[in-house]
């Protein structure tokens, strides 16, 4: 019953979806210590709210609109034929698990970028759409050097979504560049390059991200990590069956998992780095039960991942 209610859209599974959201962000400012939001950069920093309520609510808007934006993606590229809130509820459960960093900001902004890249599907010339994507992606490493990882997935998915030429090469690193020309007029009005150099800099920096284990993540990371791998073999099954525009957004979505996971080892956020992968893992999450026939079992997976989500918010940390 739980999966069929949220493969609807009707009033009242939107009203669950705003619901849990909201529960999340009370959850936080009740149960959560006095915070020091994660921010490394040599401007920007000076920006971020010092405040828990502040800080908690930045994130919780910013993860509702991400969440929204993602499954309305979804339905007009075609990822799900039917309209469902699916992708947006699991996207609010598993980003859930990340604490305000400006990871958020980047999060926010390559939803967009992702539009872009899939706005290029069967287009003649995708320059336009390709330039604003890497765009988006150099702004987003303007702000989070590591996010220059991704720029791989700008100029693989133009080879994806379109025939191979050399614009489709030139596109992206203009505008890939384009914000990095404004960053160095500013560090050479205010003389401050150095600094800047040495911040953009970082993600050539091979490190072993720190992750400290206890009790609750282990659970939440086993059931994730079950979740991944059913729904990565369901999609496995059936990609040759889709059509040709969810064929490619799948692909799409793999080699941004692939840009990610490699930037992990390059982020001085460490685990917070990997809020990025929520959009993919949702999709392929959501992609499993929506096409699964009702049966209980599905729904007590699907209570389990709410279950471990809420959990990692109410319980100790030993």
């Amino acid at each position: 019953m739980l999966i069929k209610f949220l493969k609807t859209n009707q009033a009242s599974t939107f009203s669950t979806f705003f619901g849990v959201a909201f529960l999340f962000l009370i959850i936080r400012i009740i149960v959560k210590p006095a915070i020091l939001v994660q921010v490394y950069h040599p401007f920007l920093s000076s920006l971020v709210p010092e405040n828990k309520i502040l800080s908690y609510s930045l994130v919780f808007i910013i993860g509702l609109l991400v969440a929204m934006g993602w499954n309305n993606l979804l339905s007009d590229k075609n990822i799900f034929k039917t309209a469902t809130i699916l992708p947006a509820f699991t996207l609010i459960l598993l980003s859930s698990a990340f604490e305000p960093s400006i990871v958020w900001l980047v999060y926010f902004l390559m939803l967009f970028a992702i539009n872009k890249l899939m706005s290029t599907y069967s287009k003649t010339n995708p320059y336009d759409k390709l330039y604003d994507s890497a765009l988006l992606v150099g702004l987003s490493t303007v702000i989070y050097p590591t996010a220059v990882w991704c720029i791989g997935l700008v100029v693989i998915a133009s080879f994806i979504y379109s025939t191979p030429s050399w614009r489709n090469i030139m596109a992206p690193l203009l505008g890939f560049l384009t914000p990095f020309v404004f960053v160095w007029a500013y560090g050479f009005y205010t003389d401050s390059l150095d600094q800047l150099y040495s911040y953009y800099f970082s993600p050539i920096q091979f490190s072993i991200p720190n992750v400290e284990w206890s009790v609750k993540w282990i659970l939440w990371f086993i059931v994730i990590s079950v979740l991944f791998l059913v729904s990565l073999k369901e999609m496995l099954d059936w990609i040759a069956m889709k059509n040709l525009q969810s064929r490619r957004a799948f692909y799409i979505f793999f080699v941004f998992c692939v840009c990610v996971f490699i930037g992990l080892f390059f982020s001085p956020y460490g685990w917070n780095h990997l809020l990025l992968l929520c959009l993919p893992l949702s999709v392929l999450i959501a992609n499993y039960f929506m096409f699964q026939e009702d049966k209980w079992w599905y729904d007590v997976a699907y209570l389990v991942l709410i279950i471990v989500s809420i959990s990692l918010h109410l319980w100790p940390n030993h």
